[in-house]
């Protein structure tokens, strides 16, 4: 029997335990299994990647690891939802850790740094599928009123990445090797290769054969484009160069999605770019949101140690608020009702702009403490509303749109995240921080600009909210029958626009 079909989805009693050990564990091992894979190996190979590039002799490549990695990891989660409705969700998935396997190892056994950016491609390309991968199963797997509590344990996943990966990855490239390190990696992919086997749906014999797949080289590399052009913006030394850099890259993202909605064989949502469709909206607050708050990653570390004269460790502990804001909240809300997931939606936006606002006000020359409070609330603004906002923004697809928009969240929230560190160095470099740190000057100006920047952002997040924030007609059914479909339907039967 399928969780959809038992009678706990209709009355919203699934507890921790069901997900944990009862009826949903196997969906939920293998969501966290692959999230979590992905978190782990984000956070254990940046903490690898400088003896690698030490002992490899082009530490100077240590960027181009992570641009390439960023741009791998898109393409594949923007791919995963057109390649899981071709093939079927269980190739997709064994496909996207057999390439998270193969691309590891090659770094491990990498002669030198042009092997081993191969291998991180690998790596970022597998990832990118198997969160697309995830995402959408999350919706296919688990009953609605289960959905937020799948997504809090994503951010415990994260959470314990964030704490646990980078000493255990780094003690053994202390203890013995960079090489043995990376190489530990595969054990977690293989573990999600043998659970996903198990539990990941196969896909429905065809009655027709498929034409052979096309693999979209156009649109993808326009996207590519893009994101290096993002990315590159932040290492341009001169303030037009970023700014043309920065604008160029959403261009050709735009660009790509045109002829993207045009092709036979889709990669991306229809409605992405349609400003009257509700489910445009509900992507265009997780780009924002996540467009908002790199800023805390980039810069808050530093000015912490400079300005404030804070230890390595108290300024780590100061940016992993956010990941245990994130996590704390998500849990502690997972249960809530339909009228508080869909306030939420807007809450969420809301409260990341106030936390950036404080930041803005006070990491520049004020209390740390206050800081570290603005911090905060830029997790428990993620944790309170991401997994509600995933749910909604999911449910607003069209049938035939649900696994390209479950890869478009990941995609986008990456994007985002891109795109906001290359926007928040921009910033910093226009209004001079580095130099007025080095000369022990005032930062006040420089940080208001960082992070009101973000809190401009995370407004128009909010605006764009307001459309997904309003009762909708079948929220009421959605959130009772345990179908995560009706209340788009019902949304966009009252819209006027096509079922």
């Amino acid at each position: 029997m399928s969780p959809h079909d038992d009678p706990a989805s209709e009355t919203g009693s699934w507890r921790w335990r069901d997900l944990l050990v009862g009826p949903l564990s196997g969906a939920s091992w293998t969501v966290c299994l692959g999230i979590g894979l992905h978190a782990v190996n984000w956070l254990a190979v940046a903490t690898v990647l400088p003896d690698t590039a030490r002992a490899l002799g082009r530490v100077d490549l240590i960027d181009a690891a992570t641009t390439i990695y960023l741009a791998a990891f898109i393409l594949g989660s923007v791919m995963g939802g057109a390649v899981k409705t071709r093939f079927g969700a269980r190739r997709v998935m064994s496909a996207g850790t057999a390439l998270i396997v193969l691309g590891t190892g090659v770094m491990a056994a990498a002669p030198g740094m042009a092997v081993a950016l191969a291998g991180r491609f690998g790596q970022g390309l597998g990832e990118g599928l198997v969160v697309a991968l995830s995402y959408a199963l999350i919706r296919e797997l688990f009953p609605h009123r289960a959905v937020p509590r799948a997504f809090a344990l994503i951010g415990v996943v994260y959470a314990l990445a964030a704490l646990g990966a980078p000493p255990v990855i780094g003690g053994l490239t202390d203890l013995i090797s960079w090489r043995v390190g990376l190489a530990a990696l595969i054990v977690p992919a293989i573990a999600l290769l043998l659970v996903s086997r198990r539990v990941v749906p196969g896909r429905a014999p065809a009655e027709v054969a498929d034409p052979p797949y096309r693999l979209p080289v156009l649109r993808l590399a326009l996207l590519a484009a893009g994101i290096a052009s993002v990315t590159a913006a932040s290492t341009a030394t001169a303030a037009p160069a970023a700014i043309a850099l920065l604008a160029a890259g959403p261009a050709l993202a735009i660009l790509a999605a045109r002829i993207d909605r045009a092709s036979a064989e889709r990669l991306l949502p229809r409605d992405l770019l349609n400003p009257r469709a509700p489910v445009a909206a509900g992507l265009a607050v997780v780009l924002a949101m996540s467009l908002a708050a790199p800023g805390i990653h980039v810069f808050a570390p530093l000015i912490a140690k400079e300005a404030h004269g804070a230890s390595t460790a108290l300024a780590g502990v100061l940016v992993s608020l956010t990941a245990l804001a994130w996590s704390t909240t998500a849990i502690l809300t997972a249960g809530a009702g339909p009228v508080y997931a869909r306030r939420s939606v807007l809450g969420g936006p809301v409260v990341l702009a106030f936390g950036l606002a404080v930041v803005a006000a006070s990491l520049g020359g004020g209390p740390l403490g206050a800081a570290a409070f603005g911090i905060a609330l830029v997790g428990c603004a993620f944790g309170a509303s991401w997994a509600f906002l995933s749910q909604r923004v999911m449910a607003l697809a069209d049938a035939e749109d649900h696994d390209r928009t479950a890869g478009a969240i990941p995609t986008l929230q990456a994007a985002g995240g891109a795109a906001g560190a290359a926007l928040a160095g921009v910033v910093a470099d226009v209004t001079g921080l580095v130099p007025a740190l080095e000369a022990g000057g005032s930062i006040a100006g420089p940080v208001a600009a960082i992070y009101g920047a973000g809190a401009v952002v995370a407004g128009i997040a909010a605006l764009a909210a307001i459309r997904l924030a309003a009762p909708l007609p079948g929220d009421a059914v959605a959130a009772a029958a345990g179908a995560p479909l009706q209340a788009g339907a019902a949304l966009r039967s009252s819209r006027g626009e096509r079922p």
